[in-house]
């Protein structure tokens, strides 16, 4: 018998598409405490969420031979190839003056498209993480150690933006903190307190008072130091939140917008050029277009591929 579902996770990550979509509209000032604290935190919730569910993923995976078989990653790739792979080919059809496999080198076609190229980095060091989280947890000093080094090139040798963006290691503190979470490690009230005091101290710095520090220079709202805010938080969340259910309507659209949140991003990326060829700055078509069409457009999307890979498995057998 599988496990129980952890709805929790749909609806975490229905709150982090739903920001996504918040902070490429603009909806909220950026220096507002609302951006900062909330909206912002949309990809730390996705990467500490990444860890997590990729954890559970590999749980029956013993050996890294086991984790790296084509068996294996086969379901993996063409859980983040397939939605990937269509976007780029309408995105083509729209702007055929651009690369075709832009998307998967560059980060390119738009706000969030960085992020299939991350998840298919993930799928290269994630065996690696994990193998060494469960030796000994200490070990989560070395990826910090890594995360740091990564921040202090990019400032030293002034990395380009376009490059940083797409390297899934300014990430990897918040996976090895899912990691954590996934495994269980305890953490007192107090260190737990302490570190989400240090993140707002250095959220509010960043985002209220226009600090910018040399090493975190790069995307420093979403930077290393953010951890030390998010973590609490989701270490609260899918501790002591597992069997949250929230019933009725509400509960069950945002359990399938968390579930269709990785096709909802790349629908917001559609919307946005259509906004763009058609759209107008009119608040209201702003948040129709961008938001309601691409929630819309991002279902219809996930279910119609879950219908074809449930027939495409039945022919197989």
């Amino acid at each position: 018998m599988g496990k129980k579902r952890i709805i929790l996770i749909d609806y975490l990550k229905a709150i982090a598409i739903l920001f996504v979509i918040l902070d490429h509209i603009g909806i909220a000032p950026s220096q507002s405490l609302v951006y900062c604290f909330g909206i912002r935190m949309a990809v730390p919730i996705f990467m500490v969420l990444s860890g997590y569910t990729f954890a559970l993923s590999y749980e029956k995976q013993k050996s890294l031979k086991e984790m790296y078989s084509w068996k294996f990653l086969r379901g993996k790739l063409e859980r983040f190839l397939v939605p990937a792979v269509v976007t780029c080919a309408f995105m083509w059809c729209i702007n055929g003056n651009k690369s075709f496999f832009k998307m998967f080198f560059w980060g390119g076609y738009g706000q969030g498209a960085y992020y299939p190229g991350l998840m298919l980095q993930m799928l290269l060091i994630f065996p690696i993480m994990l193998k060494m989280l469960e030796c000994k947890s200490v070990n989560v000093l070395i990826i910090v150690a890594v995360n740091v080094v990564l921040e202090v090139a990019a400032w030293l040798f002034e990395i380009n933006n376009s490059l940083y963006r797409i390297t899934i290691f300014r990430y990897i503190t918040y996976i090895a903190v899912g990691i954590l979470i996934f495994k269980g490690i305890k953490f007192t009230i107090w260190s737990l307190a302490v570190s989400f005091f240090l993140g707002v101290i250095y959220i509010y710095m960043i985002g209220r008072m226009g600090y910018q520090p040399y090493i975190f220079k790069n995307w420093s709202n979403t930077a290393l130091p953010v951890v030390l805010y998010i973590f609490p938080i989701m270490y609260f969340l899918l501790n002591k939140m597992k069997d949250f259910n929230i019933c009725g309507v509400v509960g069950k659209c945002l359990e399938v917008i968390g579930k269709a949140s990785y096709h909802i991003l790349f629908a917001q990326m559609f919307t946005r050029v259509m906004w763009v060829k058609f759209g107008s700055i009119e608040f209201w078509s702003v948040i129709f277009i961008r938001g309601v069409v691409s929630i819309v457009l991002g279902v219809i999307f996930w279910k119609m591929e879950n219908v074809i890979r449930n027939r495409v498995r039945g022919l197989e057998f």
